[in-house]
């Protein structure tokens, strides 16, 4: 190998001590080191990444909890507004039951109150039935009202007929 003071140099250049495959060394060193951090830089923008990737992975989970609890609460409040409309729907037919009641209830008095009033015909056929103890003639007009009283007495007549004749009040001492 020729030395270095044989080789002739140009007079800008300096004179280096170092042997060629020093400066092999020496730039494969710098670009080991340059690899090296790459290798790190790399490394911390994958832990960086990393960490983006986990961060994003909890917000998403966070989303999902959120859009799952603001559904459960749509859920809710649907089934809070199907309960209000059949419990609305619920107390008007409640409503309209207790008003048909009362207008039945109406009706029916004024029913009872026209039958009242109303009078009726006694028949022949009517005054031919056992006991005929009303006193009533043919013809004769009873007010519907009294309808029931005359059942009543009726019935007691006849119960008082099937129990046998009634006796006769003690007769009056002759006088002397």
């Amino acid at each position: 190998m020729p030395a270095l003071a044989d080789t002739p140099r140009a007079p800008w250049e300096a004179v280096s001590d170092e042997e060629p495959w020093e400066k092999e060394l020496k730039a494969k060193k710098a670009q080991s080191k340059e690899v090296a951090d790459e290798v790190v830089k790399a490394k911390d923008q994958a832990r960086s990444f990393q960490k983006f990737l986990e961060d994003m992975a909890a917000k998403e989970e966070k989303a999902a909890a959120e859009l799952a609890e603001a559904e459960k609460k749509a859920q809710e409040a649907r089934a809070r507004k199907v309960i209000r409309i059949f419990w609305a729907i619920y107390n008007w037919l409640l409503r309209k039951a207790e008003e048909k009641k009362a207008r039945d209830e109406e009706e029916a008095k004024l029913k009872l109150l026209q039958d009242e009033t109303r009078r009726v015909n006694i028949m022949k056929q009517a005054l031919a039935e056992p006991p005929s103890l009303f006193w009533l003639k043919p013809d004769d007009q009873v007010a519907m009202q009294y309808q029931d009283r005359l059942k009543a007495l009726r019935d007691s007549l006849m119960a008082a007929a099937a129990s046998g004749p009634v006796p006769a009040p003690p007769a009056a001492a002759a006088p002397v």
